[in-house]
């Protein structure tokens, strides 16, 4: 009888033990994962499908409480990497975790703000080493393409009182990237490198580009391959910086109505002003230099070039520099130029812009020159042009 008691007794004891334990693995500790990512960003909520031997299906991350809050992160599965024994010992919450078919969507407003999450980040209480695989990111930016690269791999760690975030990408639409920053403990400052080398850069991937602004592309279009490097300052947006190293893009130019084709060298944009640093290609039937800048802190946008003509086919040129009102109608130039523009929405005020040049088998009004130089000058908006013998403007 009392051989009976004991069996009974153990019988309930090991039954009491397996319901809680399956009730602890299976509602406990992934309500627990839950609970403390909420915690971690405070203001957001966090759902998921259902719960396996350490992994959480279907995980969604949403902005707000709110049942019909934007969705700012999901992700196929996620290895918490904790097992039986793990809980026996009685640790609940992962130290690292692997994040596979991770989807992450940031918002930003024309500015380049981050948009829609409140509220400061909390890693202090136990954020773990993050791990991603076939990671997908997306920046959707009011009035411009939405940005995203795929098959992202990386890794998001705790360094004393920093995080060090690590990934690379080899997305099929925007080739290699590479991301690299440290970031500071509540992810408010920091710093961030994204690199992409050897992108065949289309006129839709540029104007999705963050943090260039709107008048950059509207200015410069390159089509080709290209290197790309985004400097971003998280709580400093005056670091922002964007490099585009051009490896022989065609570079369109709309607010004059040329094209650079082949094209190399660098556009560089800060705070509110494009730096064009050696641009070079081939233009007019000819080869053209580019240096100088476009500033859009005032409006309108102005645009300060130096252009460097050799052979350029007269023409070629585009029609907003009037050659062909002065009579010209073939030969070459070769010579320098200073482009000022004003880009305003009625069309483009080049006053101020000046340049000298020597032609080549020039044609006017029906007589060839052999030999002749050639200066421009702009009068109230006007561009008028004179040769060694005398005025040629309209």
């Amino acid at each position: 009888m009392r051989r009976r008691t004991y069996l009974r007794l153990a019988s309930a004891t090991i039954l009491a033990i397996a319901f809680t334990t399956f009730v602890f693995w299976r509602w406990v500790i992934p309500g627990t994962i839950t609970s403390r990512l909420r915690a971690i960003v405070p203001g957001t909520r966090v759902a998921f499908e259902h719960w396996s031997p350490g992994a959480l299906h279907g995980v969604r991350w949403y902005e707000g409480p709110a049942i019909d809050a934007p969705l700012w992160a999901s992700c196929e599965r996620v290895d918490t990497g904790l097992t039986w024994g793990s809980i026996i010992r009685g640790e609940t919450w992962p130290k690292a975790v692997v994040l596979v078919g991770a989807d992450l969507r940031a918002r930003l407003d024309p500015s380049g703000n981050l948009i829609g999450l409140s509220g400061q980040v909390h890693p202090e209480l136990g954020l773990p080493d993050l791990n991603v695989s076939g990671g997908r990111l997306r920046i959707e930016q009011e009035g411009r393409p939405t940005f995203m690269v795929t098959e992202i791999e990386g890794t998001l760690k705790g360094d004393r009182d920093r995080l060090v975030l690590t990934a690379k990408t080899r997305d099929r639409a925007w080739g290699r990237w590479r991301v690299d920053g440290t970031l500071a403990s509540d992810l408010a400052t920091g710093s961030v490198t994204i690199s992409g080398l050897d992108v065949d850069l289309k006129p839709e991937q540029w104007r999705s580009l963050p943090f260039v602004s709107s008048d950059v592309w509207r200015v410069v279009v390159p089509n080709g391959p290209v290197n790309v490097r985004l400097s971003v300052g998280l709580g400093d947006s005056t670091s922002n910086e964007t490099w585009v190293d051009l490896k022989g893009a065609d570079l369109e130019v709309p607010s004059i109505g040329a094209t650079l084709e082949t094209a190399r060298g660098r556009i560089i944009w800060k705070e509110g002003t494009a730096q064009f640093d050696h641009v070079n290609g081939s233009a007019f039937d000819g080869t053209v230099g580019v240096d100088g800048t476009l500033t859009t802190k005032t409006r309108p946008a102005n645009l300060h070039l130096v252009v460097r003509l050799e052979e350029a086919e007269i023409a070629a040129m585009p029609v907003l520099f009037g050659l062909g009102k002065s009579g010209l109608r073939k030969g070459v130039l070769t010579g320098q130029a200073r482009v000022v523009a004003r880009l305003g929405p009625d069309g483009t005020d080049l006053s101020g812009s000046e340049g000298e040049a020597k032609m080549m088998g020039a044609k006017l009004d029906g007589v060839v020159s052999p030999s002749a130089s050639l200066r421009m000058t702009t009068v109230e908006g006007e561009v008028s042009y004179e040769t060694r013998g005398g005025s040629i403007g309209p």
